[in-house]
């Protein structure tokens, strides 16, 4: 019996190892890839259904705390919300969001009696919350564009009742 010898097995072998492992990498990337966008959206979701929320609860604080001047001078200020925002986006996957909120005057109007009406811009502002810089910062980082949530909405303002006697 003669012995062939075959001096391409290696070469062979390389080749359907090289092949094995692109196929592998298609096959397991593109869902990995898919399963990372979902992800990304339901935390979106909830991110938003939880301004929502901070959003209707800061309507009463709204039409009562706010000094307006200070409100108009001061554009860039962030006030903080008290509570943190702890969203889950799979089983296994929590977050905890730092949450905080910039108000701007987009328009004001006098109205009868000396009441002021002025049209609200709440901007609502998320960062994780290891996150140690301040909003003033966060808000411009492109890897939170996405947690920026934005609402409109009116406030009146009454002229004090003076009393006389």
């Amino acid at each position: 019996m003669k012995k062939t010898k075959r001096p391409m097995i290696l070469l062979e072998v390389l080749i359907a190892i090289a092949l094995i492992g692109l196929c592998s990498g298609v096959f397991f990337g593109t869902p990995a890839k898919v399963y990372q966008r979902q992800i990304k959206a339901i935390k979106e979701l909830e991110l938003a259904r939880a301004s929502s929320t901070i959003f209707i609860k800061l309507l009463p604080e709204l039409k009562k705390n706010h000094k307006w001047e200070d409100v108009t001078r001061k554009k860039d200020t962030f006030f903080p919300v008290g509570e943190k925002v702890h969203i889950s986006y799979s089983p296994l996957m929590k977050g905890c969001y730092d949450a905080a909120y910039r108000i701007k005057v987009r328009k004001e109007k006098e109205g009868e009696n000396d009441t002021t009406y002025r049209l609200l811009e709440v901007e609502l502002f998320f960062k994780e919350e290891g996150d140690t810089r301040d909003f003033t910062k966060v808000h411009n980082d492109k890897k939170y564009k996405n947690l920026h949530f934005t609402y409109n909405t009116f406030v009146s303002k009454a002229p004090k009742k003076r009393y006389t006697s």
